[in-house]
């Protein structure tokens, strides 16, 4: 299973307000980045564009997923 439809599945479980659960996505949304940060610095001129925008969609997931993590572990640490 890929880390996106594992990340998904986590989504769609009731418990997703768990901060363990938030945490393991924002840390498979980290990995995520660098993966895409890779593709792109590594991309041939021909595919630098659609690199680039992946690599900024995959920022994006990360910013959305460390949002969702800092929701919900916010009481804890508070």
């Amino acid at each position: 299973m890929s880390a996106n439809r594992v990340a998904a599945s986590l989504r769609e479980w009731p418990a997703a307000t768990d901060p363990v659960i938030a945490y393991a996505e924002w840390r498979m949304s980290c990995t995520s980045v660098w993966a895409a940060y890779r593709r792109w610095s590594n991309a041939g001129k021909a595919d630098a564009d659609v690199a680039h925008a992946a690599y900024t969609a995959a920022l994006d997931r990360e910013d959305a997923a460390a949002r969702a993590y800092s929701k919900v572990a916010d009481p804890i640490f508070s």
